[in-house]
């Protein structure tokens, strides 16, 4: 075993926890563990819902458990639903859509004329597995739902692979 040093001061700012100890948490790790979120962390998505971004995530689970001290298993990718949005009257580049006459782009659009967009919706699962000296010391297993709007295909969206932060 080895003898820790003061805390230092690292790229990220002080650090007052320590490396794994055979078989247990610290008691400076489980105190960070269970202070409260710092509000600056979390964001909104467009439609106003919070949300913590996933590169937040993993460095807070690396400065907890060190590089190794956890892995992150993606179990599943789902396509729910998917909708195509044909032009027309009322598609994208109709009359009364965004890219029709009488839309802010022309009648042609971005994309050119006659392009459909696509909605989809997926629903990702994963496991986070903690390890201590690489035993396992829990795992928890988490899901969630996005949706992709207005795609000018199907191609590209998320919904044949890993999620967009996590390429496979």
């Amino acid at each position: 075993m080895f003898t820790l040093g003061p805390a230092s001061i690292t790229a990220e700012g002080p650090t007052r926890h320590a490396p794994n100890s055979p078989g247990r948490l610290t008691d400076a790790r489980i105190g960070f563990l269970l202070k409260g979120i710092d509000q600056r962390r979390i964001g909104r998505d467009g439609k106003g819902f919070s949300l913590v971004e996933a590169w937040d995530i993993r460095r807070h689970l690396i400065r907890v458990f060190g590089f190794g001290g956890f892995d992150t298993d993606l179990l599943e990718t789902t396509l729910v639903g998917e909708k195509a949005v044909p032009d027309g009257p009322d598609g994208p580049d109709g009359p009364d859509g965004p890219d029709g006459p009488d839309g802010p782009d022309g009648p042609d659009g971005p994309d050119g004329p006659d392009r459909s967009k696509y909605t989809v919706v997926y629903r990702v699962a994963v496991k986070l597995t903690v390890k201590v000296n690489g035993i396992e010391l829990g795992h928890w297993h988490g899901i969630a739902t996005g949706d992709a709007t207005s795609q000018p295909s199907l191609a590209d969206t998320p919904t044949t692979g890993a999620p967009p932060d996590n390429p496979p």
